[in-house]
């Protein structure tokens, strides 16, 4: 397993090599009267990161090799991806590749995703019923991968590591995530 994550529910979902995403949900068959803790497979491939929304908890973000993600509306029943047409999600990153999701509600989310040098942000992605906008957030970040992200509770702040180094990106709570100031996917928002 390179990730787990749980939701509310109890569900439990990780990303295995070679073996997909594996989701536990109790469904099937039980076993001395117990729910079933068997798993199923929801997505294919090298399995890494997952995310289940503290929001909506059938929502679940999976991804495989070369930052490929994908999300989910109905506990990985059926996923897709959603990209916009400023960032393509073609361009391949790092074979393994981390990402956060940050929520504040129901209508207010964010996605980090570390791509080579860069972090990525896509602004309401577990929000189905519209369109996702991806935006640069950080950019030229030295040379190895990036391991690991986090978040301050609030959305404020968002905490990047790499081997030997650490940043902190500041107030992304009053950055401009529009595309009106930010026609080109390569302008990093600005706080206002």
């Amino acid at each position: 397993m390179y990730n787990v994550a749980a939701n509310e529910l109890g569900h439990v979902v990780g990303g295995a090599q070679d073996n997909g995403t594996q989701l536990i949900n109790f469904s099937g068959n039980s076993f001395n009267g117990k729910p079933s803790q068997t798993a199923i497979s929801i997505y294919g491939g090298d399995g890494f990161d997952v995310e289940f929304s503290r929001i909506d908890p059938r929502i679940v973000f999976m991804s495989t090799y070369y930052g490929r993600v994908v999300r989910s509306a109905n506990s990985g029943q059926s996923s897709s991806t959603f990209w916009d047409d400023r960032q393509a999600g073609t361009v391949q990153s790092d074979f393994y590749t981390t990402y956060n999701l940050w929520e504040k509600d129901t209508a207010t989310s964010r996605l980090f995703l570390a791509k080579n040098k860069q972090v990525w942000c896509a602004i309401n992605p577990t929000d189905f019923a519209n369109d996702v906008h991806w935006f640069l957030v950080a950019n030229n970040l030295g040379n190895d991968r990036i391991v690991e992200m986090d978040y301050t509770p609030e959305g404020d702040h968002l905490f990047i590591a790499k081997t030997g180094a650490l940043w902190r990106l500041d107030s992304l709570n009053s950055a401009d995530f529009t595309l009106d100031a930010n026609p080109s996917s390569t302008d990093i928002p600005k706080a206002i």
